[in-house]
């Protein structure tokens, strides 16, 4: 005689465990693909109108009394040169949000970054997560450790991108983008005068937008969408020239 045999099913926990993977690999691909691309000749039509990640609500600021860096004109061919040329401070604190979006579900770390000179410390912390992870840059050494835990991994610099590792996009991702700038132009995005720069990945059906604050130079906001649907963001949520509260790290 045949027992009756019990349908397996997953338990909740499980099925968290697979989200969070997915994500996790969702992360991974978003931050690695612009690391990792090779160089190429893109065949792109410039839109009129800025299609894609358009930021909606956006106004585009007044280009009264031109100024470098600030009220120049900005367009797809001075975009860059006008970013580079933008003055940064020399130490900042940043708290930002960083969301991936996956079937229906999303990820999202809470980023705590200071900066200070060639010197920068981050705590991520990921919902769900218990523990923090920090990442220290100091000269040509990375060093990653969690929080309350005593093992700590050093590597260097050209091995292992601080940028990367800590989750944090920057205006620097933007300046190796020169072939496949969609549109540029100026914007008020979250009470912010910003530069608003659109780039494609036709390889990868990604598109990405920047909003590079005009008062610091630095990216404040980063969307990612691929084939229309938003996959990605992140959002600086407090900016400051106070790094005291995380400083000490820095001298670690």
């Amino acid at each position: 005689m045949k027992g009756n045999r019990k349908k397996a099913e997953l338990r909740p926990g499980y099925i968290s465990a697979i989200i969070v993977l997915i994500l996790a690999a969702v992360i991974a691909m978003i931050l690695l693909t612009d690391a990792n691309r090779d160089r190429r000749e893109a065949n792109i039509v410039l839109p009129e109108t800025g299609e894609g990640l358009s930021p909606s609500g956006s106004v585009e600021l007044p280009r009264e009394a031109p100024e470098p860096g600030k009220n120049v004109e900005i367009d797809t061919g001075n975009v860059l040169s006008v970013i580079r040329a933008m003055d940064r401070p020399e130490q900042y604190y940043l708290e930002m949000d960083s969301t991936v979006y996956a079937d229906g579900s999303s990820l999202t770390a809470h980023i705590r970054h200071c900066v200070r000179g060639e010197q920068s410390v981050t705590r991520r912390i990921r919902d769900g997560d218990r523990t923090a992870r920090y990442l220290l840059r100091s000269g040509d050494t990375i060093r990653i450790w969690y929080e309350g835990g005593q093992d700590v991994y050093s590597g260097s610099v050209e091995d292992y991108s601080g940028d990367d590792a800590a989750g944090v996009p920057t205006y620097e991702e933007v300046l190796t983008s020169a072939d496949r700038i969609l549109s540029a132009k100026y914007v008020l995005e979250d009470g912010r005068a910003c530069i608003y720069v659109l780039t494609q990945d036709e390889a990868l059906s990604y598109s990405r937008g920047y909003f590079i604050d005009v008062d610091t130079g630095l990216l404040v906001k980063s969307q990612t969408q691929k084939n229309g649907t938003l996959v990605y963001e992140m959002r600086v949520t407090v900016y400051s020239e106070d790094i005291s509260s995380m400083e000490n790290l820095l001298d670690m």
